[in-house]
């Protein structure tokens, strides 16, 4: 650790403690998530029975011991946890990190007055709620109140490849390719999937994407295009979008000619993994976030909850029209899907022993920087209300409007997956959860009304 560093925690030892010991198990993970401490580390500080007090003491003393960038990291998980008294100590120059501060003492308690630093509105009680939905209105965009995430858009554009957030720059920030399909030619159709697809293109042009949408496609015409676009000059783009809409099984989503043979081998579906594959390795999106959103079933198996005894009662569900499965297939069909779509992308990454010119090119994972949300995890149904979409989608368009000029992109998901956890179908109460699949290695924020070179996108 430099000297100045070291000097700065020693002078300010108690006050950091007395910031750091209501959020010290928060901050770890943050340090943790950053490299600097290993999980072991972690757990010596967060798992042993001491005060609080006593844990911030020990993750001072050890950050002291990590280097010369424990100090940064420090910094940058306070403003991750909205410590800034913290950051303030750390980082003198760039304060004030919030609102209002208090001599003497730095108070770690987010202000209501801070427009990112007050808590969140709750989330509905209830899943799907249309009137929620609709009273989003125009998506939130952040403002000039909004310090941390000003602070944090100026930190994602310095010194490109080298952060920890990805950078949205551009007040185009590139293309979201939307593949809606709702009528099948042996399939049952998908009502309300057009809520869904309505509520995406919304949303996302006010994000700042390009929105295309192709209703209705065949496996063969849904794989052109997707080919298409993969050939496409993204290299003006921040990042590359695309939601499906359709009919699935385990690890594939179906053509509007989707169909099982006579021997229940499934027929006319593309492979997630293929997907996967086609986007990861473009030119173009290197090193950028490539999101998919994938609304179909993975399988047949059906969720039927478990009893929480935490003393509350679960709400009832406040729609009455009637949610639908995606698919009816069979389990055996499950077992005769090609391996090639089912099984898992397995990374490799070949040891380079000879020396290597530092003017050569920067190498990045072929498989990095991708986001995959599904709706559903492997082997179950998903759910969509035949009026008001599907669980998923409209959670994702629900909370993304609400809350994305606050918040990254894993805590916008973990809301998304709280909303649909609390839906359940009328009948037989069948519940949902979904799955993210993530080689991203940054935080990705939307930063909505924020660009480089204009105040107001």
């Amino acid at each position: 650790m430099e000297p100045r560093d070291r000097e700065l925690i020693q002078k300010n030892y108690m006050s950091l403690v007395e910031i750091i010991k209501p959020r010290v198990d928060e901050v770890c993970g943050e340090l943790l998530g950053m490299g600097i401490i290993s999980s072991g580390m972690k757990e010596d500080i967060t798992e042993v029975p001491f005060p609080s007090e006593r844990k911030a003491m020990m993750l001072l003393d050890l950050l002291m011991t990590r280097g010369n960038h424990a100090v940064e990291a420090l910094y940058k998980a306070g403003l991750q946890q909205q410590l800034y008294g913290l950051a303030d100590i750390l980082r003198p120059e760039n304060q004030p990190h919030g609102l209002i501060h208090t001599t003497g003492l730095q108070d770690s308690t987010p202000t209501a007055s801070a427009a990112d630093d007050s808590p969140d509105e709750p989330l509905p009680d209830t899943w799907p709620d249309q009137a929620a939905i609709e009273s989003i209105g125009t998506l939130r965009k952040v403002d000039k109140k909004q310090s941390r995430m000003l602070k944090l858009y100026k930190e994602s554009l310095e010194v490109p490849g080298k952060g920890m957030i990805y950078r949205m720059k551009h007040r185009e920030r590139g293309r979201c390719v939307v593949f809606n399909n709702y009528t099948f030619d042996h399939l049952q159709p998908r009502d309300g999937s057009n809520q869904d697809r309505k509520g995406v293109e919304k949303l996302f042009q006010a994000l700042g994407f390009d929105v295309e949408v192709y209703n209705n496609k065949t496996c063969k015409k849904m794989w052109e295009l997707m080919e298409e676009e993969a050939k496409a000059d993204h290299s003006q783009a921040d990042c590359f979008v695309m939601f499906i809409f359709s009919h699935g099984h385990s690890g594939v989503v179906f053509g509007t000619d989707g169909k099982k043979d006579e021997k229940e081998v499934l027929q006319n579906a593309i492979g997630i993994k293929r997907i996967r594959e086609l986007f990861g390795n473009l030119d173009s999106l290197g090193g950028k976030p490539k999101l998919f959103f994938i609304q179909a079933c993975q399988g047949d198996l059906k969720d039927k909850g478990q009893e929480v005894h935490d003393g509350g009662t679960s709400p009832m569900k406040a729609s009455t029209s009637p949610d639908l499965p995606e698919t009816t297939l069979s389990l055996q069909q499950q077992k005769r899907l090609n391996e090639e779509n089912i099984k898992d992308i397995k990374l490799t990454a070949k040891n380079l022993e000879e020396d290597q010119s530092d003017a050569m090119g920067e190498k990045r994972p072929n498989q990095g920087d991708i986001f995959i949300a599904m709706a559903t995890i492997p082997d179950h149904l998903s759910w969509r209300n035949t009026v008001h979409g599907s669980w998923f989608i409209q959670a994702v368009v629900y909370v993304f409007g609400k809350y994305a000029h606050k918040h990254n992109l894993d805590r916008l998901m973990n809301m998304v997956k709280n909303l649909v956890a609390k839906s359940e179908t009328r009948i037989k109460q069948y519940k949902q959860i979904g799955e993210i699949i993530s080689t991203l290695n940054k935080d990705f924020y939307f930063f909505p009304g924020l660009c480089e070179k204009e105040p107001n996108c």
